[in-house]
Order: C-alpha cells, then sequence, then structure tokens
C-alpha cells in the first residue's frame, strides 16, 4: 500500500540536485505525429543545437501513466534511443493542446500512487523527466502534491512546465494560475514559457520585456527558458512570425530579430535558453504548410547566442540543400526477393527506404514519405541491403554522392550492385 507523503519547502528545495550548467535548446517532438516525427534525424537536431528534446504525449488518466498508443510509442523509443546517443537530454510531456493530463479527482493516497508510477515510468524508459504541459483548468494542491511526491520518490528527475502567459501572470489557461503553487515551492527545474497564442506575444521585444515581470514570480533556483514557435505555421497569428497583419517573417528573419532580445537577458542567472514548439514543424515544414522552410533552421539561427552567448550577428544563413531524386531499384527476377536499403554517410546520417519489390524501384527525395532528407546533398553514401531475417543481407562496394539525381540497383539474388545518374531534374 502506499502511504500519503508530506514534505516542507524546505526539503524539496534541498532535494534539487540537477546540474544546470548549461543553457538549453529545448525542442518538443510531437511522436503522435508519426508521419513528421519519423522523419527527424536526431544526430542532425543535435548538430544544429537541440541539446534537450521534450517527447509529446504520454497520457495520464487516474492513477496511471503510459504511452500515447502503440504506434507514437513505437516512434517515441527510436527517437529516444537517437537522441540519448547523441547526449540529450531527454523529457516525457503531458498535456498539450489534445489534454493528456486526466488526473481526475484524487485522493493523498492516489496522488502517491500517481507519482510513483510517473518515476517508474520515466526510469523504466530512460527518460530524464517529466514536463507538465497543461493547458486546461487543474487543481493546484493537486499538482503540488503530486510533484511534491515525485521529488520524494525521485529527487533527481527533472520537473518541467510549459506555461501560458496572460496579462503577465504563468497560466494553464485563460487566467488560471494552477501553476503558481508548485513554482512558489520551488518544484520545477525549469520552466518553458509559451510566448505566443495571446496579445501582446507577437511584438519582438515582449521576449525581454516580460522576463522581470516573471521573474519576480519564480524561485531563484527554478530556470526560465523563453519559447517560440519554429516557424510561422508552428503556432497561429499571434506569434513574432506575424508582428502585423499581412506580414509574415520566415524562420531566419525572426531568429535574427530574437538575438538582441535574447542578448538583453543572456547573462540573467535564471535564465537558461530558448524552447521551440515543435522540432516537427522545424525538420518537416512542408508537411505543415510551408515548403521554402529550411531544416533546423531555429535551433541553428540561435545556437550561437543560446549556446555561446554570441548574439550580435546572426549566424552564416543554413544551406538550403538541393531536393535531388535518389531511386532505388531491386533489380532480382530469378528468385524474386524483396529489398531494404540503409543509405549512411560518414557522419552517422541514414535514412532506410521502404520495401522495394523485386523488378521494381522507388523514388524518394526530401519531401516523400520518407523523406531522403537526411542525406540530400551528402556525399560518400554507403548502401546496406536486406531481404528478410536471416535471409541474403550486404554491402554495396564504393559509394556515391547525393549531389546530383541517382539510381541505386540492388540484385539480391546475385548480390551486386551498380549506381548511376539520372538524367538532371532542371
Amino acid at each position: 500500500m502506499f502511504k500519503t507523503i508530506f514534505l516542507s519547502t524546505g526539503i524539496l528545495l534541498s532535494g534539487i540536485s540537477v546540474a544546470q550548467s548549461q543553457n538549453l535548446i529545448a525542442g518538443y517532438l510531437d511522436t503522435t505525429a508519426t508521419g513528421s516525427a519519423l522523419k527527424i534525424n536526431m544526430t542532425q537536431a543535435s548538430q544544429d543545437g537541440y541539446n534537450m528534446v521534450i517527447f509529446g504525449f504520454a497520457k495520464i488518466n487516474g492513477t496511471s501513466i503510459d504511452f500515447y498508443d502503440s504506434t507514437s510509442a513505437s516512434v517515441l523509443k527510436q527517437k529516444l534511443s537517437d537522441a540519448k546517443l547523441n547526449g540529450m537530454s531527454v523529457l516525457i510531456s503531458v498535456g498539450g493542446q489534445a489534454n493528456t493530463f486526466n488526473p481526475g479527482n484524487l485522493s493523498s493516497t492516489q496522488i502517491t500512487e500517481l507519482a510513483s508510477n510517473i518515476v517508474n515510468f520515466i526510469n523504466t524508459n530512460q527518460l530524464d523527466g517529466i514536463d507538465f504541459d497543461i493547458e486546461v483548468q487543474t487543481d493546484p494542491n493537486l499538482l503540488l502534491n503530486l510533484l511534491q511526491n515525485i521529488r520524494y520518490f525521485d529527487s533527481n528527475v527533472l520537473l518541467t512546465a510549459a506555461p501560458q502567459i496572460n496579462n503577465g501572470k504563468l497560466v494553464t489557461t485563460g487566467n488560471n494560475q494552477d501553476y503558481q503553487a508548485a513554482i512558489n515551492a520551488g518544484l520545477f527545474n525549469y520552466l518553458f514559457l509559451q510566448e505566443y497564442n495571446t496579445p501582446p506575444q507577437n511584438d519582438i521585444s515582449y521576449i525581454s520585456t516580460i522576463y522581470p515581470t516573471i521573474k519576480a514570480q519564480v524561485p531563484s533556483q527554478t530556470k526560465i527558458v523563453t519559447g517560440q514557435p519554429t516557424a510561422a505555421v508552428a503556432a497561429g497569428t499571434i506569434s513574432i512570425y506575424h508582428p502585423s497583419a499581412g506580414v509574415t517573417y520566415n524562420t531566419q528573419e525572426v531568429t535574427a530579430k530574437m538575438l538582441p532580445e535574447l542578448k538583453k537577458i543572456n547573462g540573467d542567472n535564471q535564465y537558461a535558453g530558448v524552447m521551440g514548439w515543435s522540432i516537427n514543424v522545424d525538420y518537416d515544414a512542408a508537411d505543415y504548410g510551408d515548403a521554402t522552410h529550411i531544416p533546423g533552421t531555429y535551433a541553428y539561427g540561435l545556437k550561437d547566442c543560446v549556446i555561446s552567448n554570441q548574439c550580435d550577428t546572426p549566424p552564416t544563413p543554413k544551406p538550403a540543400v538541393d531536393n535531388y531524386t535518389l531511386q532505388t531499384s531491386n533489380t532480382d527476377s530469378a528468385k524474386g526477393l524483396g529489398i531494404m536499403m540503409t543509405i549512411k554517410d560518414t557522419s552517422g546520417n541514414s535514412f532506410t527506404t521502404d520495401y522495394i519489390s523485386p523488378s521494381s524501384s522507388k523514388v524518394y527525395n526530401a519531401n516523400s514519405n520518407p523523406s531522403a532528407s537526411t542525406i540530400e546533398g551528402k556525399k560518400t553514401l554507403s548502401v546496406h541491403w536486406v531481404t528478410y531475417s536471416g535471409g541474403p543481407s550486404g554491402d554495396c562496394p564504393g559509394s556515391f554522392d547525393l549531389t546530383q539525381n541517382m539510381n541505386i540497383m540492388v540484385n539480391p539474388t546475385y548480390k551486386t550492385c551498380a549506381f548511376s545518374v539520372l538524367p538532371s531534374k532542371k
């Protein structure tokens, strides 16, 4: 049986021992949007600047916590493993626009049980913590007691929240300051401020002008992270991408305008970086309606300022990779073996094709599903092919450059490969 835990604020504060020295470029990766989530290359995201991934969304019902569904769970586990291999911190988020945080009315004993289940979920899945992105009215005392118990069970778990800002107050929705009791108790390691969707958050200066107002409401040990959409299509019209009616900036323009505002708060001891909603949009904006967005521009444009405090000059624009056509062909007709190919560059960027039937071809590019954006424009690409579990497989001799339209041909029966240049798309 679970026992009820009562903790004093003094004990809670001493329990927070997580190192918080490096500024964050944190991004939400919504794995319930499985199509775009599958396209994210975590190595590339890390190289562009992301050092924390907040996976959405787990669901809390009563005293239980679980993955959103089996499909998103599979994607999440794959991307989580990739993120950890790249040294990124990893959190699970609950709540969101669809609200996956539904504990209901819990007794003290039930709150303790839920806290224990959350800690077990975090540790079992090798996560660093949990993020509360609650966007519905919630019992402040339930949230306070829940976080107190999580801290009791494991003081090393990162606890974060993603409050909205309304009239200078930290809210779940409307004017509901449901986070504030837990904030006052010093329970959160980080607050990821949603500085969009509420007037006057389309004014770029809001980033620096709201900061002292928020800081005054937050204990000194809690770090503050300013959050923005990663592209105009990632949020509504009230964001810094839409400074006035009829005006829309792209991400490269927005990140350049953010630098002077971030510079004003970069030296503050509670400032801890930036958050982006979402990594999905930053790397697959075309699926959300923006075919011109250069993948990774949000993190790339802010990295030097946030991580190295070099905020005076925007970085050299992130190069847009030409969208070359990659045709993969299975030339087998003798034994009828289907294949899949995995194509890698020397830096670890990789792309895996769909199943390719015998005597057929598949065509991929940056906008296909699955997307070949991770290898577009890359050189010295190698090919590994497989048929079925325990069946023929092999590595193609040599390599090729995807700096032009290419056809990769594999015959699994004879274990032969050939690379050929396709006609130019221009």
